[in-house]
């Protein structure tokens, strides 16, 4: 009789050498992972600190605490920042959005607000608020007068937690600025107009050398206001050339583009501080290399003119999306592809502002054409290039950051377009008017044309 139990040793054999075998093939992956890992570890942090040397060699941050010790006031400046300080924190205090939370502006108001001449039915509301707050607003006055550095009181070793009390509350002052240059306006206090444009366009100047692309955003939306006041307000102000110049002047000598290097300086520091808190282990030092590359190429393509630049960055962020495919790969470059994003939009925003900045420049050039020529120009061409400020020779530099081509013009009856095409990048015949919440797909200025 045949013992059918005997083949068992024989099958339990072979069951075994096939454990054996896969938990050999699992232990051979394992390595090849862990060298693997062992390997973006060594890469990484061997070039990591060349790199980390080199900026430290240029006097730049490399972590969120050196960047406290790299934004300060230069030896030789002199340090107006109690001035803005005292400024700010003395509107904060007003509680001026309680104060005026139902008026234009600074609370939940009907904007846009009537224009000079019309009937304005909360004129009456809004003056007694800025005449009460008349202290503060003198001390706003002074702060712009002065000429010298700020660097608001901010502890940037918090990194992302980092809190920008002034920065954030600057907003307030320059909506209470505005508010006060209308109701001025309606009074025919042209002066005192011009007082609070140049206050506006001062308190962003605050902001040039603050190294954190929040407030290079706040610095951008506050010179916005400026422009927009002055788009408002300028065919009904009865100002000499010389005040136009002198606007000129302050719109003129904001910089986004080296603020925005400046912010890329304070961002690249907080993200090598923050990649070291990230749950991420050996690929810790392979972000850091990617966050330098990635930073250093972002500010090499801002030398270009806007266009290029933009262009280019498009380009950058896109080599950083193939190179971040895949599940391992995308550990490698986690903390780039979380960047990106803010920092393309903050680059479109200072070629917007930029663009703004220019329309506002060129605007004011054809105002003060007419106080020569009592007409107005059939082309930006006919102007003389001293009546763009000193910052022009002529209408051929004021070119639109989005395709470095000549600022456009169009004129009625009516009005006077100046524009840029804006970040879609087409022409839209000068649509620089905000419809039923929709933004304008062009960035230009409305030059109503008055006598």
């Amino acid at each position: 009789m045949t013992d059918e139990s005997e083949p068992k040793p024989a099958k339990r054999s072979r069951t075994m050498s096939i454990a054996i075998g896969l938990a050999a093939v699992a232990l051979i992956l394992v390595l090849i992972v862990a060298a693997f890992v062992g390997w973006q570890w060594y890469a990484g942090n061997a070039s990591l600190e060349g790199l980390l040397a080199d900026l430290k060699s240029q006097g730049l941050p490399t972590s969120a605490a050196e960047l406290n010790k790299f934004y300060v006031i230069p030896d030789e400046a002199e340090d107006t920042t109690y001035l803005w300080v005292a400024a700010i924190d003395g509107v904060t205090n007003a509680n001026v959005s309680r104060k005026g939370q139902d008026l234009p502006f600074i609370g939940q108001g009907e904007t846009p607000v009537p224009s000079p001449g019309d009937e304005w039915a909360e004129l009456e509301a809004c003056r007694a608020l800025v005449d009460d707050l008349e202290a503060e607003l003198q001390t706003v006055y002074e702060a712009a007068e002065s000429e010298g550095y700020v660097r608001y009181p901010v502890n940037f070793s918090a990194g992302t937690a980092v809190t920008l009390t002034h920065a954030q509350s600057a907003r307030d002052v320059a909506r209470l600025l505005l508010l006060d240059a209308h109701v001025a306006a309606h009074d025919g206090e042209y002066a005192r107009v011009l007082k609070d444009l140049q206050a506006i366009f001062a308190l962003s100047d605050t902001l040039q050398r603050e190294p954190i692309l929040l407030s290079q955003l706040v610095r951008i939306a506050i010179h916005g206001i400026g422009c927009d006041a002055l788009q408002d307000l300028m065919p009904y102000c009865q100002w000499s050339d010389a005040d136009l110049a002198s606007l000129q002047s302050a719109i003129e000598s904001a910089d986004f583009k080296s603020g925005i290097i400046d912010g890329l300086n304070g961002e690249r520091a907080i993200s090598l501080t923050e990649i070291g808190r990230m749950p991420i282990g050996p690929f810790g030092p392979t972000n850091k290399r990617a966050a330098l590359e990635f930073f250093a190429s972002t500010q090499e393509v801002l030398i270009e003119p806007w266009y290029d630049a933009l262009n280019q960055e498009g380009d950058l962020n896109e080599e950083f999306m193939i190179r971040g495919q895949g599940q391992l790969s995308r550990l490698r470059f986690v903390a780039v592809l979380m960047l990106m994003p803010a920092v393309e939009q903050a680059m479109i925003a200072g070629a917007r502002a930029t663009a703004e900045q220019r329309c506002a420049i060129a605007a004011i050039a054809v105002r003060r054409y007419w106080l020569q020529h009592e007409e107005w120009p059939a082309s930006l061409e006919e102007i003389d290039a001293v009546l763009f400020g000193s910052g022009f020779d002529s209408a051929a530099g004021l070119v639109d950051p989005f395709d470095g081509q000549a600022l456009r013009l169009k004129a009625d009856e009516l009005a006077m377009i100046i524009y840029s095409i804006g970040g879609d990048r087409e022409d839209d015949g000068g649509n620089c008017a905000e419809v039923y919440g929709s933004l304008p797909t062009d960035v230009g200025f409305v030059l109503k044309l008055t006598d």
